[in-house]
């Protein structure tokens, strides 16, 4: 008998050496390599067609791309539902009732089920189909929790992997992820009038953004100690410490320290709607106070947002009694957020004058968005202004989180090299293990890619004939809104370039 089983796995192994090669002599790019199915292709690249979709408002290619995506990973393992096949064939017991322990266990989806939950539920959501998108936003919800208990209750230590690549591990989410959803479930539940559910997920996204500041620190010292036990260490640490690798990587993270700075995963556009909630649905003076509480922190994120100030000085006149008068809220939405890209770096291997190619996700702004809307109200023109800056927000945790992204990197990237294996002595080995790195190492470049540039807010006294005007302030096509009954409503528009179509939701807030 003829064993294939060795055949198989050296053309497995040989497959991404030749593409490496073909990469590291120029005859193709690693683009083109993906494009041609040749080899593994990045997050951004696996999406560049349901993102170009998404820029020119295209929604419906958008949906059927992300619904794809989204159906795929929500399948269970082959291992998981040969259990659930085999348990469904076993007499039926009653149910236990679900301990901490069994919730800190996620469920057995594939590894992109969550980025691909939050895109395929923003689209939904876009497009108004609410109950469906928050099916998608609440399964999407579950798993991000149960990481989220995994990682308090687990060692954090046995969460890390050095040796594998992180795109080849689950997404477990960033923080923002989590805040971001109860954001956006808290907006959905408002467009559905569900007070109550509301509350809820403003309460979620607060009780989300406190544990995020302990779950962060367990991670970081995780990957502390777990580099502390891996053998290459002092390989790596060189290698990081290597003139060279430290003037690429300062070059391409450098903007990181350019950012707006704000605490500690928080994030103002749900600080903000915390505080709009509570002012329109105040049920005694706690509720009251935390408004003004909500409307006090965004005002010292937005120092020079005039509007916010308002809503904080009409939140504590109304304290005092003083009623606040009909007000249209304006929430506007602007651009692309930071998506991260692949970039290579040669890393040394201290073998005579190896080096071996490191794949690392640099996170890449987008400038074509719509800086300023228009909101013309009985004659009187007010321009929105910055809330949130979310590229902020993204780029502050992914700059937390960046020492180890860099130390892991560089260490899976010697590990698969075979630098171990007698280097010295084999010829060629390090031009071998860098082609084998070119066509096997990907960056781990999976975000939440449909989240905004920016979030501005303004705020208009509804007019007597409900009618207001809007149109990106550098110019564009009016709108005209007929403002729907309410003492306080929300128009959210969303726009994701600076020619793409403007999309307006109205939410009657009270």
């Amino acid at each position: 008998m003829i064993h294939l089983q060795p055949f198989v796995s050296l053309r497995r192994n040989l497959r991404p050496l030749a593409i490496g090669l073909l990469i590291a002599s120029g005859s193709i790019s690693s683009v083109s390599a993906a494009g041609l199915g040749l080899g593994p292709s990045t997050y951004d690249q696996r999406i560049s067609k349901t993102a170009a979709a998404w820029r020119t408002g295209n929604l419906t290619v958008v949906e059927k791309d992300a619904h794809e995506r989204y159906a795929s990973s929500s399948r269970e393992d082959s291992a998981e539902n040969k259990r659930d096949s085999k348990n469904a064939k076993a007499p039926k017991e009653t149910p236990a009732p679900v301990s901490e322990t069994d919730m800190a266990k996620p469920k057995a989806l594939k590894k992109d089920f969550i980025v691909d939950g939050l895109e395929y539920g923003t689209v939904l959501l876009s497009k108004g189909s609410i109950a469906e998108g928050m099916k998608v936003m609440d399964k999407v919800d579950d798993q991000l929790s149960r990481y989220e208990l995994q990682a308090k209750t687990q060692a954090a230590k046995e969460l890390v992997s050095i040796m594998s690549s992180e795109a080849n591990t689950p997404y477990r989410g960033y923080a923002y992820d989590g805040i971001m959803l109860n954001g956006y479930k808290a907006l959905a539940f408002l467009r559905l009038s569900n007070v109550d559910n509301c509350r809820v997920e403003l309460n979620r996204a607060v009780k989300r953004q406190t544990d995020a500041v302990e779950i962060s620190r367990q991670r970081i010292e995780a990957v502390k100690k777990k580099m502390e036990e891996a053998k290459d260490k002092e390989r790596a640490e060189k290698a990081a410490r290597d003139p060279k690798v430290q003037g690429q990587l300062e070059k391409e993270y450098s903007f990181l320290d350019t950012l707006k700075v704000y605490g500690d995963y928080e994030n103002p556009f749900v600080v903000y709607l915390d505080g709009l909630f509570f002012m329109a649905h105040s049920v005694g003076p706690a509720d009251m106070e935390r408004a003004r509480k909500s409307f006090e922190r965004a005002s010292q994120f937005a120092a020079d947002n005039p509007y916010v100030k308002q809503d904080l000085a009409a939140m504590e006149a109304a304290a005092s009694g003083t009623p606040i008068p009909p007000t249209t809220f304006v929430i506007f939405e602007s651009g692309s957020a930071i998506s991260l890209k692949e970039r290579k770096i040669l890393i040394p291997t201290f073998v005579g004058s190896g080096a071996v190619p490191a794949a690392f996700p640099v996170p890449s702004r987008s400038d074509d968005y719509v800086r300023s809307l228009s909101i013309t109200a009985a004659d009187k023109v007010e321009k929105t202004q910055l809330l949130a800056s979310m590229d902020s927000v993204i780029g502050l945790e992914f700059k937390k989180e960046l020492p180890g992204i860099i130390r892991r990197t560089i260490m899976s990237t010697l590990a698969k090299a075979g630098i171990d294996f007698g280097a010295s002595q084999v010829p060629y080995l390090n031009i071998l293990s860098g082609a084998f790195i070119h066509g096997s190492t990907r960056a781990d470049c999976r975000s939440w890619y449909t989240l905004p540039k920016e979030i501005q807010v303004c705020r208009v006294p509804t007019p007597e004939d409900r009618k207001l005007q809007i149109a990106p302030a550098d110019g564009g096509a009016p709108i005209m809104v007929q403002v729907e009954p309410g003492h306080f409503n929300i128009l959210h528009v969303r726009s994701v370039t600076s020619k793409a179509p403007l999309t307006i939701t109205q939410i009657t807030l009270k």
